[in-house]
């Protein structure tokens, strides 16, 4: 009775943990809209912009996206274009070095 109480538990647990997960984030379209900017694959200068930004403000170390809102707004922009677009249409510096970003602190949106 205890094994199968401790599993029913452990379920619960991992359940919750993944409907946490799956809601925490929000879709890459809803923080451009809520943001005002556009998910744009011929935007190449915004992509730059916002990828320069992270790289000149250390975005990727310590808890920089949680004190400066524009490491976070800077790393929802480079993300939700690498995510989207087609390689071919990412600044390649950006298809190079931005995987070094992608395990820092900065909230992550998703492409629906």
């Amino acid at each position: 009775k205890t094994k199968r109480k401790m599993k029913i538990a452990i379920f619960a647990l991992v359940l919750i943990a993944f409907v946490y997960v799956s809601y925490a984030q929000q879709s890459c379209e809803c923080v451009a809209h809520e943001r005002s900017w556009d998910i744009d694959c011929d935007d190449q200068d915004t992509m730059l912009i916002a990828f320069n930004y992270l790289v000149n403000n250390d975005c990727n170390q310590y808890d920089n996206c949680q004190i400066d809102s524009a490491c976070q707004d800077s790393y929802y922009i480079v993300q939700s274009h690498h995510d989207y677009c087609l390689p071919d249409e990412v600044p390649t510096i950006i298809e190079q070095e931005f995987h070094e970003y992608e395990e820092g602190n900065c909230e992550e949106c998703f492409i629906v």
